[in-house]
């Protein structure tokens, strides 16, 4: 398993100092690092320039409010991760319904108190820490199944030669059963090397070093290679 990560700093957004100010003395009594920032405009280059576990973003801000900000935040791949808590003084009906639209996660009023701030951040930071380990896991499986598959490739190309070179060499000169018993041999072979190839594939897929290309396919061809695939296996 890889390494686990700093689980993140909080990223404070509003354009008053004394509201960045006290959300920060309230996350510093449960050992939440934040960082502030007075606008839409620095609030991007925050999340790009620091380890970010959760956004806290005041609805009414100049220039860029803070629904344009989720958006473009949340518009960056590398960033579509991050829950981010939209907050706003006296909040309607209509902030709600366009904070979840604008890719919140969850919404309080202000003035903040402390004990519903701590709890929400605990909760979408334990949510953060979860998906961080969630993802070694899955960087974990993947080196696994890479580092197995191209094991597994040397061997699988070693027995294809060998017995390429034995069918060539013995054409007519053994009987026709175990001739066609060594081709048999080397048809599995292939077969999983198919396998290990598709596995391989499947690894880099989702490591995303390159792309599915849909097209049509003969599904009665791809069935009848399968029994004789299988029929194969069976004698």
């Amino acid at each position: 398993m890889s390494e686990s990560r700093p689980i993140g700093k909080v990223l404070v957004v509003d354009d008053q100092l004394l509201v960045r100010s006290t959300m920060e003395s309230i996350l510093a009594t449960i050992d939440i690092e934040t960082i502030h920032a007075s606008s839409g405009v620095e609030a991007l280059t925050a999340v790009n320039e620091h380890h970010i576990g959760l956004v806290l973003i005041d609805v009414k801000m100049p220039e860029i409010d803070g629904y344009e900000t989720a958006r473009l935040i949340h518009s960056e791949k590398g960033l579509r991760h991050i829950p981010i808590i939209m907050f706003s003084g006296h909040p309607t009906e209509d902030q709600f319904i366009q904070a979840f639209e604008a890719g919140a996660v969850d919404f309080i009023a202000k003035p903040v108190k402390p004990i519903v701030l701590i709890n929400k951040v605990q909760q979408f930071m334990l949510l953060t820490k979860l998906r961080q380990y969630a993802e070694a896991e899955n960087d974990a499986k993947s080196l696994f199944l890479s580092t197995i598959s191209h094991e597994l490739r040397t061997p699988l190309n070693a027995m294809i030669g060998y017995t390429s070179k034995l069918l060539q060499r013995l054409d007519g000169k053994i009987e026709t059963r175990d001739y066609n018993a060594l081709g048999q041999v080397q048809d599995n072979a292939n077969y999983q090397l198919r396998l290990v190839n598709d596995l391989l594939d499947l690894t880099m897929l989702r490591a995303g070093k390159f792309s599915v290309i849909l097209q049509p396919v003969k599904v009665g061809e791809i069935i009848e290679e399968a029994v004789l695939q299988v029929q194969a296996m069976a004698i």
